[in-house]
């Protein structure tokens, strides 16, 4: 898996979302890694990282990350995953939970897929196998970012879903389709919790996040203007100084 490793304090890990990689956290990284040591992924079949040989899972991705923590001798680590990301956090809790510090889920949902859900993503899946990921990068620009957002901005997003590995977001589609319902699992969660909330979010409502946030005990909301479905690279600023809040109780442990 391939990586990036800046800064040096309490460790926190900084988990991507579909189809979309790394990079995308570039605008916290630095402002992170003043007080904390940093440790940003490509998943599997995302950026510069080989997609996985046979099928995803959410579970599958939160065992490579684990791993990864692992080459890096860091046994109990913060961890923020947005959207595709915030799965697989919820995967890393029903299965090392005593690892995990703190944890921020940054415009993702519980819920598992609908049935039309899942059926869009096998179609997608598909289509992407046959013609590439260039069909996901004009779609989903739109969708994922909020109200008139800056050409410059939509182009990067675009040229980041075309990098992505055919079979890495082929996969991952059906790995996201497969995932269970993490409702459960909220009422559970005894870690501190950030929630992120973009408030021209398309895909996952701010009515949604505050739910799910209400559900968590004594989870954090955070509700960020003018940010769509990314606001790593709509709010960047804003999503930093939340998520240096959210850290902050660390260093004092």
């Amino acid at each position: 898996m391939d990586y990036d490793s800046t800064g040096n304090g309490p460790p926190v890990l900084l988990i991507h979302g579909f189809p979309l990689d790394r990079t995308i956290w570039s605008g916290q990284v630095a402002p992170l890694s003043r007080g904390f040591h940093v440790i940003s992924p490509d998943l599997p079949g995302h950026g510069r990282t080989p997609a996985f040989d046979g099928p995803a899972s959410m579970d599958r991705f939160a065992r490579g990350l684990f791993d990864l923590m692992d080459r890096l001798s860091l046994p109990r680590f913060s961890v923020a995953g947005h959207s595709m990301g915030g799965y697989i956090v919820f995967a890393m809790l029903r299965a090392r939970p005593e690892r995990l510090e703190r944890i921020a889920l940054v415009c993702t949902r519980a819920a598992a897929d609908s049935a039309e859900a899942r059926r869009a993503r096998e179609i997608n899946a598909a289509r992407v196998l046959a013609e590439g990921p260039g069909f996901l990068a004009e779609s989903m620009a739109e969708r994922v970012l909020g109200a008139n957002p800056e050409p410059a901005l939509a182009s990067r997003v675009r040229d980041i879903i075309r990098a992505a590995s055919p079979a890495g977001v082929a996969t991952a589609l059906r790995g996201m389709a497969a995932r269970p319902d993490s409702t459960p699992l909220l009422q559970s969660i005894r870690v501190p919790t950030l929630v992120v909330a973009g408030r021209e979010d398309k895909i996952v409502p701010v009515e949604e996040a505050r739910a799910m946030a209400a559900s968590i005990p004594g989870a954090r909301l955070q509700v960020l203007d003018g940010a769509g479905h990314i606001p790593m690279l709509e709010r960047p600023e804003d999503l930093a100084g939340g998520l240096t809040s959210w850290l902050r109780p660390v260093v004092t442990l």
